[in-house]
């Protein structure tokens, strides 16, 4: 692409939202009818998190954190192609708790695709040491991620994990009755002078406030912030940095127990994006509206999204579909000024044991911009097995701090 840029004025803004003013109000009021709560992929256990608490005081356990997985995107349009996914994680690990506040793991993370001919294509060691103190916690190491971060999927693509695994980086996070505060930084790659490597990082912000609870009714208003930023001194890569964020409110209606509906949910986001510094990007501003609807029954999971989005742009952190540019090696491909489509997910979760849980899931979306329909399904299994190895005996003085 070429070096120019397109910067829209205040004016322009306005021209172009009333020219389609009438688009985005329809649009609008049909999400509000039929939008969700869901509004990423919805499964509780795709992120393993660890509790410190006072009866773990000098107790170690050994644990492994087992995720296998097959995906399939019959995907044939110009923003993601097809692709197979199949393979496993696993990651055993030692936790310690050597005060009643503060938990230690150690642990090794691998990965093996089906066809690799290598024993693990990735092979890591990891390290966390929390601090948990009631509802508040501080994580450095391999921080608790995943779809635990309650991200929007314009904003995190949760398929990011298939490949990647563990976030390095620092967490404090506040998880109480009413409100849920999770600040991260999340480092991707570290800056290399000699090899010319950028340093990468994301620091994000998300904030689950809860505005009204009852025994049948919870609002909320969910705030989420995320900063991207790629560059570093001494290189000649330019650097550059993306602001992404969402304000939205949730609505969840739990219905009578002894019913094959359990939960409804219907969720509603107003999305923007810019871009701080100039970089070869046809749109340095973006908009979108994302709505979402789900219908939790007792052994299916039914959530239908709707997104309208205007020179939106994620560099790839988000779910790719739903960019207004289509990225490869930070290199901008394709793009279109509006994306508008709709998704709609059917998830099976089930429980085995209380160590293994196993998932199945097809969602379909078609494109109304392309007029293409196409789909994305996978099936995962999860083994958690988690023993206790030994509980020390206090033989010298009492530690300060270790006892609550």
């Amino acid at each position: 692409m070429g070096e120019g840029y397109v910067s829209l004025s205040t004016s322009g803004k306005v021209k172009v939202l009333n020219r389609r003013s009438s688009n985005l109000l329809l649009s609008l009021l049909w999400s509000m009818s039929c939008s969700s709560a869901w509004a990423q992929f919805h499964n509780q256990h795709l992120t393993n998190t660890s509790v410190v608490e006072e009866a773990q005081y000098r107790q170690s356990f050994l644990g492994m954190d087992t995720f296998s997985f097959l995906k399939n995107s019959e995907y044939f349009g110009p923003f993601v192609k097809g692709h197979t996914l199949a393979g496993h994680q696993i990651h055993p690990y030692l936790r310690l708790y050597p005060t009643s506040y503060l938990c230690v793991s150690l642990g090794v993370f691998t990965r093996r695709d089906w066809a690799d001919t290598q024993f693990f294509s990735k092979a890591e060691p990891t390290f966390t040491l929390k601090y948990e103190n009631k509802n508040l916690s501080f994580l450095l190491g391999a921080i608790e991620g995943g779809t635990y971060h309650r991200l929007i999927a314009p904003l995190y693509d949760w398929k990011r994990m298939l490949l990647r695994g563990p976030e390095p980086g620092l967490q404090l996070r506040y998880n109480g009755s009413r409100m849920f505060i999770d600040a991260w930084l999340d480092w991707l790659t570290l800056l290399n002078k000699p090899n010319n490597t950028p340093e990468e990082l994301v620091a994000g912000m998300s904030l689950d406030p809860i505005l009204i609870e009852s025994r049948q009714i919870t609002l909320g208003a969910p705030i989420q912030a995320i900063l991207y930023h790629l560059g570093g001194q001494g290189i000649t890569t330019k650097d550059y940095s993306l602001l992404l964020g969402t304000l939205g409110g949730r609505l969840t209606i739990r219905m009578p127990k002894h019913q094959l509906l359990k939960r409804i949910c219907l969720e509603n986001y107003y999305v923007a994006n810019q871009y701080i510094k100039d970089i070869a990007r046809p749109f340095k501003y973006g908009q979108a509206f994302y709505g979402s609807l789900a219908l939790k029954t007792a052994w299916l999971a039914i959530t239908g999204r709707y997104w309208y989005g205007h020179k939106f742009a994620s560099e790839n952190l988000g779910t790719p579909l739903y960019q207004s540019i289509a990225m490869l090696d930070k290199q901008v491909q394709h793009q279109e000024t509006i994306r508008q489509l709709f998704f709609l997910q059917l998830l099976y979760d089930y429980q085995l044991t209380d160590e293994i849980y196993f998932g199945i899931y097809l969602e379909p979306y078609y494109d109304f911009r392309n007029h293409l329909l196409e789909h994305d399904a996978g099936l995962y299994v999860i083994y958690r097995p988690y023993r206790r190895l030994t509980s020390l005996k206090q033989t010298g003085p009492e530690l300060v701090g270790a006892s609550r």
